[in-house]
């Protein structure tokens, strides 16, 4: 008996296993309880000796999941010889910045707003006062910090005995509590970057082994699935290889990018196929057009189809234009009973499951390497191998709105029947969609200004999740809350799309996209005592409505989204889907700053007595969609710039806490694109003292232009538009909220923005009538009289 172990100490050594997961709450609270307080908590900390020469003293666990580098490994080296040795590739700027950082014992105070040196100020100032862009290594494939591949974590940071809470003021960091907070620095948002300028190599991967040790695995591209071990002959695995060393090589010497689109719909099809394998003979992946025939596409189109089973398990069709494949079998026996076809349905039924997911593991990472695959936006060259629109600025996408409920004004929510069909310019922002569905559906300006939601589903993850908003597996763009005056009427950060959450928040890119991570063990925001992440507060990605393109959601016919608009007892639900995709064939505008045309609805119905009582018609919605021009067909939506998302970053993480399948790798590394390949961004971050730093530090604040973030849009009549972008007339008592209204005499009067954007409209729309040919006049021709 004196030589087993206590329980206590059982459990501490079952608690220094990361992937370990036990369901038994007793044993939880057990678990817990041996836990120090640092790595009980869910940020990533780490802590530094100031006097011994900026020397790393501590490294708690949740540093160790993101990082995948264990504490032994760190604790007794210098933090300036860790960058060093493990991540050269930094500039030397960037080096010594975060080396002074870590060296300096405190943060200078700022003054606020009442002219006084404080900490206490808002959680803007001090994100972008205290907050620090931190470097950290990353482990690599070999199980060693990664200083080849030239990643690294960029972890914003601050000192927790300081500014910790001024930074987060969500409520779950009131509750947290440790010993002694002195020489410790951390942070719960991370960026995985790497070096600019490098083509994209093997993902950063690895295994955290029990012991703390890292253990590598192959890389995502090289993995060989299961169907691999049970090759039946030699001959049929060189075969394989071979048939894969075709496409690859076609992919990796391909000129043009039409062999690479045509390989984005077939990868696009065997990933939906994927997610939930349901043999149906009779369901047709259609494509856009007829690949067998195409001159680039032809010969590579065969070797496909023979990577995919070929004839035993696709049947191939072109029909009007298009090609298409159906599943060559089907799911039960013709004859109930019959053994023999029972077992050749089955064998068919695994060999496609096999062979899809192994084309799909095998071909993804060397489509997403190609160079005519796009970039998630500006800021990175993570590739997106899903059918999209390559030309937004010449593309038309028409939408099919349908109503679903509302409220109706006690609190409770009743179905409504009404639809349209709009035609809008791929280049318009969701801001702008949520005008155009308003005022078509409504004829007039009203709810413009509601806060709103989109929510749609993130195709990428292997699972066939719903998507729903109350379901994590989504997509989210924008929020709700109250509005008084023009302004948020709600600041609490606790209900806002970024301050909520229960888990560390990764960010996508630069357009404010960020995912919520699982994180391993913290203290519960409800609850007085440590407890276990919540499985519902994972795997949903939050986007926003002034930086997102709609295109990176609309990107093919079939495409939907779910709109929430208003609140409560004023909230309204439509669904949108996309029914077609066009060619815009006319002449651009001159002016960069117009779209190609103005919004229009094309027909609709309304069977709600409430709309009928608008006398909602066609061509009332198309009057009020004109009177709005001015927002409507300006370029919001900046293309090619890196703070605008023109593709969505579809991704999936494998789950930290509860995926028994996956094996653990570092949480920076688990956030990975539609490729296979972790997502990142490319170069260094801003550092404190320069311009758009205090803006990058902020989070959503300073990612888009501020004037067009939702609680800055004020109503003006009938001629809604951004409130920092007008000018609101005033004359004795009385405020004018539109130019129209405003005395043309009045020496104040200052041009609306507005009234500026209408006016360019209606220049560029007169310039493209004039290069239009003119119709000529029919000449009737004179009968002559009979001759004599």
């Amino acid at each position: 008996k004196d030589e087993l172990c206590t329980s206590r100490q059982i459990l501490a050594r079952l608690s220094s296993i990361p992937r370990i997961v036990i369901h038994n709450p007793t044993l939880n609270k057990a678990l817990v309880s041996v836990l120090r307080h640092e790595d009980a908590i869910h940020i990533p900390l780490l802590q530094i000796d100031i006097e011994a020469g900026g020397i790393i003293t501590d490294w708690n666990r949740a540093m160790t999941d993101l990082t995948g580098i264990p504490k032994s490994s760190v604790v007794g080296k210098a933090y300036a010889d860790i960058l060093s040795e493990w991540a050269p590739h930094l500039s030397e700027e960037y080096r010594t910045a975060a080396v002074d950082w870590v060296g300096k014992e405190k943060d200078d105070p700022i003054e606020n707003d009442k002219g006084n040196y404080s900490l206490s100020i808002d959680e803007k100032k001090a994100r972008g006062h205290f907050m620090f862009p931190l470097p950290l290594p990353i482990k690599d494939t070999f199980g060693g910090a990664s200083n080849n591949d030239c990643w690294y974590i960029e972890l914003l940071a601050c000192r927790a005995d300081m500014a910790l809470r001024e930074c987060y003021t969500c409520h779950f960091f009131a509750q947290w509590e440790m010993p002694t907070t002195k020489g410790w620095i951390g942070g719960a948002e991370f960026t995985l970057r790497r070096k600019q300028g490098l083509p994209s190599p093997r993902p950063v991967i690895g295994a955290i082994g029990g012991d703390g040790n890292s253990t590598a695995f192959a890389d995502a591209s090289e993995k060989q699935p299961s169907s691999d071990a049970n090759d039946k002959t030699a001959g049929s695995a060189a075969e394989d290889k071979d048939v894969y060393d075709t496409i690859t090589n076609y992919i990796q010497s391909c000129q043009s990018s039409v062999g690479i689109e045509y390989l984005r719909e077939v990868l696009y099809h065997v990933r939906m196929a994927m997610r939930k394998p349901v043999v149906n003979s009779k369901k047709a992946y259609s494509f856009t057009k007829d690949w067998t025939t195409n001159a680039d596409t032809a010969e590579i189109n065969k070797a496909v189809v023979k990577a995919l089973g070929g004839d035993r398990i696709i049947e191939q069709e072109v029909k009007g234009g298009k090609m298409s494949w159906r599943l060559a079998f089907t799911a039960s026996p013709k004859k109930k009973g019959d053994f023999y076809e029972r077992y050749e349905l089955d064998s068919k039924r695994r060999d496609w499951e096999d062979g899809w997911k192994k084309f799909l593991k095998k071909i993804s990472p060397v489509v997403g390497g190609s160079k005519h695959s796009r970039s998630t936006c500006a800021a990175t060259d993570a590739p997106h191998i899903i059918p999209g629109v390559d030309h937004p600025e010449r593309t038309l996408i028409t939408l099919k709105i349908e109503g679903i409920e509302r409220g109706d004004g006690s609190y409770r929510d009743v179905p409504f029947k009404a639809y349209a069909t709009i035609q809008v310019p791929a280049t318009l922002n969701f801001f702008q969609l949520h005008r155009v569905v308003n005022q078509t559906m409504n004829c007039s300006s009203d709810c413009t200004r509601e806060t709103h939601i989109w929510t749609t589903k993130n195709i990428a993850p292997e699972s066939d999740t719903c998507g729903k908003e109350e379901e994590p597996d989504c997509v989210q763009l924008g929020e709700t809350y109250f509005i008084e005056n023009g302004k948020k009427a709600d600041s609490n950060e606790d209900h806002t799309l970024f301050g909520r959450g229960d888990a560390i928040r990764q960010r996508v890119s630069r357009t404010a996209a960020v995912y919520d991570q699982m994180a391993p063990l913290y203290f519960h925001p409800y609850s007085t005592s440590l407890d276990f992440c919540k499985e519902s507060t994972i795997s949903k990605i939050y986007g926003c409505i002034h930086s997102t393109c709609i295109s990176a959601v609309f990107y093919q016919p079939g495409a939907s989204a779910t709109l929430e608009n208003g609140m409560v007892k004023y909230c309204s639900k439509y669904s949108l889907t996309c029914t077609r995709i066009d060619e815009y064939k006319g002449p651009l505008p001159s002016n960069s700053n117009i779209n190609v045309m103005l919004p229009k609805c094309l027909r609709g119905k309304s069977e709600d007595e409430h709309y009928s009582a608008h006398d909602w018609s066609v061509d009332r919605a198309n009057f009020q969609l004109r009177k709005d021009r001015g927002v409507l067909r300006r370029m919001l939506f900046p293309l090619g710039a890196e703070y605008g998302m023109q593709t969505m970053p579809w991704c999936w993480s494998g789950d930290y806490r509860f995926g028994i399948k996956n094996p653990s790798v570092p949480l920076a590394a688990q956030l990975v694109g539609t490729d296979l390949r972790p997502m990142c961004l490319l170069g260094e971050p801003p550092l404190p003292g320069s311009s758009g730093y205090r803006k990058y530090a902020s989070n959503i604040y300073g990612r888009i232009d501020p004037d067009y973030l939702q609680e800055n849009v004020i109503d003006m009549a009938d001629f809604p538009v951004p409130f920092k972008k007008g000018t609101t007339f005033r004359k004795r008592s009385h405020v004018y909220h539109s130019y129209d209204e405003a005395p043309k005499s009045d020496a104040d009067n200052e041009p609306c923005q507005g009234e500026i954007w209408e006016k360019e409209v209606d220049e560029e729309m007169e310039r493209i009538g004039d290069l239009k040919p003119k119709k000529k006049a029919k000449v009737k021709k004179r009968k002559l009289g009979p001759t004599v």
